[in-house]
C-alpha cells in the first residue's frame, strides 16, 4: 500500500455479509511471502469449506457487481431510516453514519452497554454490547446495531429500543458516569 509500502498488508473478505450468515465463505488478499504460514495455519485450524458452499459462492461470484449494487440500493434506505430515527429519538446516542457495512456503532452516554442489551431483551430485541465485537478490551459503552431490516420494520425497532432505554435509564440502572 502506499501508506506502509513495506507493511505486510491484509484484505479479508466475505460472502456472509452480502448474502446471508450461513454462508461461510472468505477469503485473503495478502503478500505471497505470507501464503505458506497462512496456508498452514488454516489447515492446522479446520479441515476446509463445505464444498456445495464453495460451489454456491463460486455461483455468487460470477456476477458480484450487480449484487454488490442491489445489495448496497437495499440496505441504504433502511441506514438512513434508522439513522434518522435513532437522532429522533434517541438523541443522547451518537454515532456516525457509515459509508458502507451493516452496523451503526453507538455509543451510549455511558459505560452501560452490557446491562442495557440484557434489559433490552425484555423488549424484544437481540442487541449486541460493542465489547463483545472487538479483539481487544473495549470499554462497555458501545453497542452495534444492524440496518438489515425492510425500512417498514425499523420504526417499531426504534420505538422498542427507545422505550427500553427510557426504561433502564429512569431505574437507575442506566446511571451515567
Amino acid at each position: 500500500s502506499t501508506l506502509a509500502p513495506h507493511a505486510p498488508i491484509l484484505t479479508v473478505g466475505s460472502l456472509s455479509k452480502l448474502y446471508w450468515a450461513g454462508l461461510r465463505i472468505g477469503w485473503l488478499r495478502l503478500p505471497p511471502t505470507l501464503a505458506p504460514t497462512l496456508k498452514q495455519a488454516k489447515t492446522l485450524t479446520d479441515f476446509g469449506s463445505s464444498q456445495p458452499a464453495q460451489h454456491l459462492a463460486l455461483h455468487l461470484l460470477a456476477d458480484l457487481p450487480t449484487l454488490i449494487h442491489e445489495r448496497r440500493a437495499a440496505i441504504t434506505p433502511a441506514r438512513d431510516h434508522l439513522a434518522h430515527l435513532l437522532h429522533t429519538h434517541l438523541p443522547d446516542w451518537t454515532f456516525t453514519t457509515p459509508p458502507g457495512g451493516q452496523f451503526l456503532w453507538i455509543t451510549l452516554p455511558g459505560p452501560t452497554a452490557s446491562a442495557y442489551t440484557h434489559h433490552a431483551a425484555r423488549h424484544g430485541l437481540r442487541l449486541y454490547p460493542g465489547a463483545s465485537m472487538g479483539v481487544t478490551p473495549l470499554p462497555d459503552q458501545y453497542l452495534r446495531i444492524p440496518f438489515t431490516l425492510h425500512p417498514d420494520h425499523i420504526p417499531e425497532a426504534v420505538n422498542r429500543l427507545a422505550r427500553a432505554w427510557a426504561e433502564f435509564t429512569s431505574r437507575g440502572s442506566g446511571r451515567l458516569a
